[in-house]
């Protein structure tokens, strides 16, 4: 089954020919040329990647980004942009984006980006229904059941969520200000403490030590 590539652009010229590219290339291309028909149109399809353009006019990259998380949407997103600056960079990722890429640039590369993003989306959708065991540790993810020496754990669905972002994220130090926008969204007013008051209770129940804190930044899973 071929996976189906969400591409908004207002730039309908360039756009068609990176449709067929992507067509040549085994994916299925739905196109708009603004962000309103880009929600319309994961609404009504079964999207697997978003390919969104920064500059539009009504709705730019970064409002499209806020409108996806408001929508508790959780489609990967890979920002591509004639844009190169490093502080809009940052900013697009700390809104949730997978990753980001400059125009103009090799066909091939794109295409080898796309598919790193899937790939990291199916690891991530097996994680699901897979067990995490870590020394006396066991977390299924299916049932929602957590063991510690085979002692149930109630850890409640936001830190299980965020164990699980850790797991997917293993030997990557995550911001606090990434934990929050991935688990509540940009559109939350959620602090720091919260974060960490989550991460402690998570440490002290399953005497998590590989679980560490990176002083002035955030944590990472480290096992």
């Amino acid at each position: 089954m071929k996976e189906t590539i969400l591409l908004i652009d207002d730039n309908v010229t360039d756009s068609r020919e990176l449709t067929k590219e992507l067509k040549t290339n085994g994916f299925n291309v739905i196109y708009c040329d603004n962000g309103e028909a880009g929600i319309e149109a994961l609404e009504n399809n079964k999207i697997s990647l978003i390919l969104l353009d920064m500059i539009m006019p009504e709705m730019d990259g970064l409002t499209f980004l806020s409108e996806l998380k408001a929508r508790n949407y959780n489609t990967p997103v890979i920002m591509f942009t004639s844009i190169n600056h490093n502080i809009v960079q940052q900013r697009c990722f700390n809104m949730g984006i997978n990753d980001y890429v400059v125009k103009p640039c090799y066909i091939g590369f794109l295409i080898k980006k796309i598919r790193c993003v899937l790939e990291e989306k199916i690891k991530i959708t097996e994680l699901n229904n897979k067990l995490w065991i870590y020394e006396n540790i066991k977390v299924n993810f299916s049932t929602r059941q957590v063991l510690w020496n085979d002692n149930e754990v109630s850890l409640g669905k936001t830190r299980l969520e965020i164990l699980k972002l850790l797991i997917n994220n293993k030997g990557i130090v995550l911001s606090r200000e990434q934990i929050i926008n991935y688990i509540w969204g940009t559109h939350c007013k959620i602090n720091d403490r919260t974060v960490d008051s989550h991460i402690s209770k998570i440490r002290t129940a399953l005497d998590l030590n590989c679980l560490k804190s990176i002083p002035g930044y955030g944590y990472i899973l480290d096992c």
